[in-house]
Parts: C-alpha cells; structure tokens; sequence
C-alpha cells in the first residue's frame, strides 16, 4: 500500500506536467540521474513520481522537507503549487487523470486527518511557544490559561489546548490552519513534518 507522501508524489507528478528536468536539478538530482529516469519510463508522470523518490531516497529525512521542494518548484515557475504546498491546500485538479488517490474528488492533504495521536506525539515537539501557537489558532487568553489551571503538567496542557481547538475549528482545511500557525511562530520543522505524516 502506497505511503502518503507516495501519493503525495504522485499527485504532483500528475499535476506538474512536462519538461520537469529543471525541477529535478533544482533537488539536487545529476544529469546522469535525470537520463537514467527518462530512459526507465515512458510516460512523463512516471518519469516525475520516480524522480521524485529518487530526490527522497538520495536524501537525509531533514533535508526531505515541503519547503524544500516548495522553493524548488517557485524557481521553475510554479508559484501555484509553492503556495499550495506551503499552505497546506495542495489537492487534486478539477479534471484530473484517473488515478486511485483522485478519484474520490476529495481534498487532499498530508496527512488526511488531525488523529489524537498525531495531536500527542506534536504536543511532545513543541514547549515555551504553545501559547503563541495557540493565540495564532485563535484561542483566548482566558481559554489558555484554563487549560493551564485545569492541567498541571505541561505536555498535557499543550495536548489539551490542541484538542480544544481541534473540537472549535470550523474552516474547511484544519491541517493547513495549523500549519500556518506553526510557521508563524517559527516551527517549520513541524509544519513539514505535518505536511509529510512524519509527526
């Protein structure tokens, strides 16, 4: 079964188009890699979704990041899909090929949903900032604070004021409002982590 940064990828291979080998040497890949790719598939999604995990592969998981590949894409002229992933709104064209990650038309993102889980396990990477985390999220100084009389430990404070907020949103895209939220208060090492379900 396809990881989510897979489909991920593949995505963007059907959405980028043709003439992808500045991406490619934009991520780092050699001229060599870019031949070898070209002559191994036909189709030029192909060529893209394999160049794509040949960036991911010949990479350390740090340098493998959204914002990598967002800053790659804006030096070939793709502000559209920069902004998008950086965003967090990255999904499906209106007409897109037919292809199992597309065809139910549903939005798509990195990851799918905002678990419990994923909401502790981030709740573990981020300390002092969480209350400006959570002012950017739009909870009050009074919620915040709450949650800090309510829970006396502060891991559990953060998971709380996660959860509160997951329970408040209402905007169409939570994954993309947290994201934000994130970059905003410096973390982007944690907002790419979203954006790739490494949390």
């Amino acid at each position: 079964m396809a990881s989510e940064e897979e489909k991920f990828f593949r995505l963007l291979a059907e959405q980028y188009g043709a003439h992808w080998e500045p991406l490619a040497t934009h991520l780092g890949l050699s001229n060599d890699r870019i031949t070898l790719i070209k002559q191994d598939k036909q189709k030029t999604e192909e060529q893209i979704f394999e160049m794509l995990m040949t960036w991911k592969q010949s990479n350390p998981p740090g340098d493998v990041t959204a914002q990598t590949l967002a800053t790659a894409l804006a030096k070939c002229g793709r502000r559209d899909l920069e902004r998008q992933i950086l965003e967090g709104t990255f999904q499906p064209s209106e007409d897109p090929p037919p292809s199992p990650c597309t065809k139910t038309g549903r939005s798509f993102s990195i990851p799918d949903v905002l678990t419990d889980q994923k909401l502790r396990r981030l709740s573990d990477h981020l300390a002092g900032e969480w209350r400006r985390l959570a002012t950017h999220l739009g909870l009050s100084s009074d919620r915040v604070s709450k949650i800090q009389r309510d829970h006396r430990q502060v891991q559990e404070q953060i998971f709380m004021m996660l959860m509160d907020w997951k329970h408040r949103e209402t905007t169409k895209d939570p994954l993309g409002r947290l994201q934000s939220a994130l970059r905003e208060i410096g973390r982007l090492d944690l907002a790419d982590k979203l954006m790739f379900d490494a949390i």
